[in-house]
């Protein structure tokens, strides 16, 4: 800064001294003003990574709906509407297998019906980490508690079946009977009953694993 002496030693201190200061005050200032950018570049790069987060969790969150919905459109397509239909039950899915079908009284699983089963199977690899429930029923015709005992044994017979053929897969699968007691119709017509005698297969807790 330029000095003038003409006056002498102590107006050109006096000068000075105030040039300093206004330089200390203005480091200061720009200090200040610093500071409070950095905190605001902080600020938008928290905001930012938030931003970020939110991004990928909803990118995550559509990503694996397109996976339910593949999944499900490829556990449809796997029967024709004669073989089974694919209903949701709360966060379950439930293949009501209409193709399955036993002679009167018999437990047994015709070899005509091991296409079908087949087809279950692959339904069950659509889904490595659903518990799979096999649901025995029966139409209301003769005594309940043996309608009960024969869709148990029914139901049995097919986990069976889908173990021997995929025996790593022999804990998650299990069975159970119903009877008489869940029918999806009116047992008072021979449509009615046809479709109450069924094999249900369960699909629970489809995402567990992934």
């Amino acid at each position: 800064m330029p000095v003038d002496f003409s006056e002498g030693i102590e107006p050109a201190g006096t000068a000075l001294l105030s040039g300093v200061s206004g330089l200390k005050a203005d480091r200061d200032n720009l200090r200040d003003e610093l500071t409070a950018a950095n905190e605001r570049i902080a600020s938008l790069d928290a905001d930012l990574t938030k931003l970020e987060a939110k991004e990928q969790s909803a990118s995550a969150a559509v990503r694996e709906e397109q996976k339910r919905q593949d999944d499900l459109r490829n556990l449809r397509n796997l029967f024709t509407s004669d073989e089974a239909v694919v209903v949701q039950e709360g966060e379950d899915l439930v293949c009501r297998v209409y193709g399955l079908s036993f002679a009167p009284g018999s437990t047994v699983i015709r070899p005509e019906d091991f296409t079908l089963l087949t087809k279950i199977q692959s339904a069950l690899r659509i889904y490595p980490g659903a518990k799979v429930m096999v649901e025995g029923h029966t139409d209301s015709v003769g005594d309940a508690d043996l309608n009960h005992r024969l869709s148990l044994q029914r139901a049995e017979a097919v986990r069976s079946y889908l173990v021997a053929n995929m025996p790593a897969d022999a804990d998650r699968i299990s069975a159970t009977g119903y009877g008489e007691s869940v029918p999806l119709a009116s047992n008072e017509t021979a449509e009615g009953r046809a479709k109450n005698r069924r094999i249900d297969i369960r699909l629970s807790y489809l995402y567990r694993d992934r």
